[in-house]
């Protein structure tokens, strides 16, 4: 290497800790954090690293303190989910059909770019983020203080690595990036307006000679926009994007001859978006080869990348070259349905058109190495039955997740409805019971105990302010709105039809016992009655019907992209409704996705009450949820670590999900939520109709009522039963009068 390169790697070598401490700080957020360890900062090529003990010193310590703060292994599945269904929806969206693929020619003619529409993983999460599309995470992956002061701390100690390194090497400053610079790079790779982002790009450039990163970043914007088609541009303008594109992408290698890194996610991107391009203008066939086989080498084991890589091998023709990492990917189960059935097509075209006689051999070697062979093209039996089998095998595995998929929600629904009546949790350990139906029985017998024992009268008390009735419209119409998100049930207000039927026809049972339950005669047989039409009659005929709607329309499904398509509403319902997803579960994963807003389809007329009753009781939710967004928003300090949080919303969900099953018990009945997020050991607050729960690190701690707090005005001290509580970040006096106004509005029925 010669002096003026090894000049340039050791300007390189610290930009490329500088900036990278520096993203993790703005960014402010794990994931990135995570992103800079596995992409950069554990992944040097000791080889091109200048051999320094400044630099050396201030890796380890840069390594020392994110490993610390790391990202929990949970969370980095959830990240990677909505991505790895993204690109297999892309992939089917781009690919002809099957019979186009088997009949011969090129195996698959993609019809879109997929490494510039996709992206690789880890410019995808940054994309989405300053698109500000993770809002329901951004405050769950928000670095802690005391993570955000160590690496402040290493910033000051790069400066110095910085002298000794420019000492040492006699490279120009300026090479060396300024926190300045970069605090402004920073900000610009964030700008969600991709032509603004690459005008603010072309202004800094003349920085960032001894920093390739920037030359794929901003040949990445241009790629962008001469590929946005919503953007109202003339083609001239996005000819002019394109090329700019070109000569970036080629800059980057310019400036990257001797990497540092070992893997480099930006290399490969850099490399297959370039490839893209030249691809589209249907020329240098050999240096788009080039290019791949250099995504591929930089890529290393990085498996959304090697996707992509076999993606471009395909789309250059090069079928030879995509099968042995197709199978990799098989092998390593990822994505692993759609690409078996991209290889046992490639197989067949190459076994039928090319006379390849290893390619049966090796269909059926991929046989055995799948976990359900219906995800492969069956092997042609001289008509055109393979396609037609394989088309029936996806929709009838696609069917068959719903069916589970349905029953596992209908079993979620039921215990829901069960837990109406709670019964004391000492009761049920003695029993073996839970809310199931299937622990129908053991619950009976926890009743009759606690009906015939000395904590009757307890019991009674506890159930005499519960309104089943209205409880379970609420329920019914959480699940009814959740399920109107699946395109596959056609029609949930039929569903809602039923249900309200069912209803109607045991109002006069429900309204009888809920009179016993005011009236302290709540008895062992009007448990029974409630849990016979809860558990066998209630739901059974909606969630047929919904299962023939669900079965209906994927019946009407002809391609894999609509295939695919269902199967990413599939996972994302489960995650989000948080059951069991049906089929494995690295060929089905998907995100949580929003709420919609809860509309009214079964109605509490159906009770055959009076509406003026249920009229109250809705109208006191609202007034205390008005209560709580008016006055308990109002008593914070601004604070972003302390915020309000309410029932319909992924953080609300997401706060559920982390919460022991004591505090779940109550996830129906919570008005909101005042997540404190800054303390180590904090305390939150649960609003209900009758009082607060108080969780602290997701536990439940206990229950009081609005009657029973107590607020000392000199301390700013809450007491809640046993508790005491006191949060700089609010307002005391201001809360103490929201608490009043809570206890009054609760108190009115």
């Amino acid at each position: 290497m010669e002096n003026k390169d090894m000049k340039m790697n050791a300007a390189y070598a610290l930009n490329l800790c500088t900036v990278s401490v520096s993203q993790i700080i703005d960014y402010d957020d794990l994931n990135v954090m995570e992103q800079e360890y596995d992409a950069i900062l554990n992944n040097l090529n000791l080889e091109n690293m200048p051999h320094d003990e400044a630099l050396l010193k201030i890796l380890k310590q840069i390594l020392d303190t994110i490993t610390f703060f790391r990202i929990q292994e949970g969370d980095r599945r959830i990240m990677d989910m909505k991505y790895r269904q993204k690109m297999r929806n892309a992939i089917w969206s781009a690919a002809p059909n099957f019979g186009l693929i088997v009949a011969g020619g090129n195996p698959v003619t993609m019809a879109i770019s997929l490494a510039s529409q996709v992206g690789i993983g880890y410019m995808n999460y940054r994309k989405t983020k300053a698109e500000n599309n993770l809002d329901y995470k951004e405050q769950q992956w928000k670095l802690q203080r005391t993570a955000i002061e160590q690496l402040n701390g290493l910033q000051r100690e790069l400066l110095d690595t910085a002298w000794r390194l420019a000492d040492a090497y006699g490279f120009e400053d300026e090479l060396r990036l300024s926190e300045k610079q970069i605090k402004h790079y920073d900000s610009i790779l964030m700008d969600d307006n991709a032509m603004r982002k690459f005008d603010r790009l072309e202004a800094v450039k003349s920085y960032f000679g001894a920093y390739p990163p920037f030359w794929y970043f901003i040949g990445n914007t241009a790629n962008e926009i001469a590929r946005d088609k919503a953007l109202d541009i003339s083609d001239d303008t996005k000819a002019y994007y394109g090329d700019k594109a070109k000569e970036y992408f080629a800059k980057f290698w310019e400036t990257n001859r001797f990497p540092l890194l070992r893997e480099d996610q930006l290399a490969s991107a850099c490399a297959l978006e370039y490839a893209d391009i030249l691809l589209d203008d249907g020329n240098n066939q050999e240096q788009v080869l080039d290019l791949i086989d250099k995504a591929v080498k930089f890529a290393g084991n990085t498996w959304d990348v090697l996707q992509l890589c076999a993606i471009g091998y395909l789309r250059a023709g090069a079928n030879e070259k995509a099968m042995p990492i197709l199978n990799s990917l098989v092998n390593e189960k990822y994505n692993s349905s759609v690409n078996a059935q991209l290889l046992s097509a490639i197989l067949i075209n190459e076994y039928t058109n090319k006379n390849n006689s290893i390619a049966k051999s090796q269909y059926e070697s991929l046989m055995h190495r799948v976990n359900n062979t219906n995800h492969l093209i069956p092997w042609p039996n001289g008509d055109n039955s393979s396609e037609l089998d394989f088309y029936e095998n996806q929709r009838e595995m696609s069917s068959r997740r719903y069916r589970l998929m349905l029953k596992n929600y209908e079993d979620k629904y039921v215990n829901i409805f069960n837990r109406i009546i709670p019964i004391p949790q000492d009761e049920l350990d003695r029993v073996g019971a839970d809310y199931s139906a299937s622990r129908q029985e053991e619950r009976m017998n926890a009743i009759e105990h606690i009906l015939k024992s000395p904590r009757r009268e307890a019991f009674l008390g506890e159930i005499n302010d519960i309104n089943f009735g209205l409880e379970l419209i609420d329920s019914i119409n959480h699940m009814l709105a959740s399920l109107s998100k699946l395109k596959v049930i056609s029609n949930v207000d039929h569903i809602a039809e039923v249900i309200s039927n069912t209803i109607s026809s045991k109002s006069k049972d429900i309204e009888k016992i809920q009179e016993k339950m005011r009236s302290f005669s709540f008895t062992e047989s009007d448990y029974v009655l409630l849990q016979k039409i809860v558990n066998d009659e209630l739901l059974k005929e909606a969630f047929d019907e919904a299962k023939n709607q669900a079965e209906s329309s994927i019946s009407k499904m002809n391609d894999m992209g609509e295939l695919s398509q269902a199967t990413t509403e599939l996972a994302d319902f489960c995650q989000d409704e948080e059951i069991a997803l049906p089929g494995s579960r690295e060929d089905i994963i998907g995100d949580i996705v929003a709420n919609p807003a809860k509309p009214l389809y079964v109605s509490p007329k159906v009770l055959g009450e009076k509406e003026e009753y249920f009229s109250k009781i809705m109208a006191q939710k609202e007034v205390m949820t008005g209560i709580i967004k008016q006055k308990i928003e109002g008593a914070l300090s601004g604070n972003p670590n302390i915020i309000v949080i309410y029932p319909g919303s992924d953080a609300f969900n997401e706060y559920f999900s982390k919460c022991d099953k004591n505090v779940k018990d109550y996830n129906n009945e919570v008005l909101a939520i005042l997540d404190d997020r800054a303390l180590l050991f904090d305390t939150d607050l649960l609003f209900t109709t009758f009082g607060i729960l108080i969780v602290e690190r997701n536990s439940l701690k206990e229950i009081c009522l609005y009657d029973s707090i107590e607020h000392d005005s000199k301390s700013g001290k809450f007491i809640f039963g046993n508790t005491t509580f006191r949060n700089n970040n609010i307002d005391a006096l201001k809360l103490n009068a929201a608490l009043t106004e809570l206890k009054q509005a609760g108190n009115r029925r």
